[in-house]
């Protein structure tokens, strides 16, 4: 298995043709799950995606959970 890629912000460094298609699948994140991401200690940018590829039990959850926080739903 490899590294996991959470909020990546292109197709690059994705490892095959299904990671690079989810991934251009994949919202842009809003403002304020951005800030969400980055509070929680995710490295990303402005055009970070919502997706997460081989990501451990631990990252999935705090990937779910930043994304369904009622504070973000808006």
């Amino acid at each position: 298995m490899g590294s996991p890629i959470v909020y990546p912000d292109s197709e690059a460094g994705l490892p095959d043709q299904y990671a690079q298609l989810l991934c251009r699948m994949s919202s842009v994140l809003p403002p304020g799950l951005l800030a969400s991401a980055q509070a929680e200690g995710f490295v990303v940018d402005a055009q970070a995606r919502g997706f997460a590829f081989n990501a451990d039990l631990v990252d999935l959850i705090r990937f779910l959970d930043i994304g369904t926080r009622h504070g973000n739903l808006r």
